[in-house]
């Protein structure tokens, strides 16, 4: 499942979701921001990230 919240709600849910799921975990992937475009955050720092999707039905 893979949904959003606002930042204010963060540990709000994060309490409630383990009172109602003590056995799932819940994990923050990611963060929409005012700002154009996809990065991604790695142990090397911040860098672009190109927009695509999965290509189904791709031929190898």
């Amino acid at each position: 499942m893979l949904f959003t919240a606002a930042g204010r709600d963060g540990v709000p849910l994060l309490e409630a979701w383990k009172k109602q799921f003590p056995e799932l975990r819940l994990s923050c992937i990611g963060r929409i921001t005012a700002e154009p475009g996809l990065t991604i955050r790695d142990k090397k720092g911040v860098r672009p990230l190109s927009a695509h999707g999965y290509v189904h039905f791709q031929k190898p």
